[in-house]
C-alpha cells in the first residue's frame, strides 16, 4: 500500500507543478497582454492628439488667410479713401502753400 500512495503523492505533485506552471504561463500571456493593450491605447490617444493639432491648426491657418484678405481689403479701402480725399483738395492745399509761401 505504501508504494500506491507514492505513485499517488507523484501523480499529485505532477498536476500541482503542471497547474503551477499553467498558472505562471497565464500571468505571463495576462502581462504581455495588459503591456500590449498599454501600448495600443497609449499609439491610439498620441494619434488623437495629433488629429486635433493638425484639425486646429486647419482652423487656424483658415482664420489667418481670411483675416489676411479682410485686411487687404480693408488697406485697400482705406488708401483709396485717402487717395480720393487727397486728389479732392489737392488744388486747395496746393494753393494755400502757394499763398503761405508768397505772404
Amino acid at each position: 500500500m505504501e508504494l500506491e500512495d507514492v505513485k499517488k503523492l507523484i501523480a499529485f505533485d505532477k498536476e500541482t507543478m503542471q497547474s503551477v506552471n499553467d498558472v505562471y504561463e497565464k500571468k505571463a500571456s495576462v502581462i504581455k497582454a495588459i503591456a500590449a493593450e498599454k501600448e495600443e491605447i497609449a499609439k491610439r490617444s498620441w494619434q488623437e492628439v495629433e488629429k486635433q493639432v493638425e484639425d486646429r491648426k486647419s482652423e487656424l491657418d483658415k482664420k489667418i488667410a481670411q483675416d489676411k484678405t479682410d485686411n487687404e481689403a480693408l488697406y485697400t479701402k482705406q488708401a483709396n479713401d485717402l487717395k480720393a480725399r487727397f486728389e479732392a483738395k489737392k488744388d486747395k492745399w496746393e494753393q494755400e502753400l502757394f499763398d503761405a509761401c508768397i505772404r
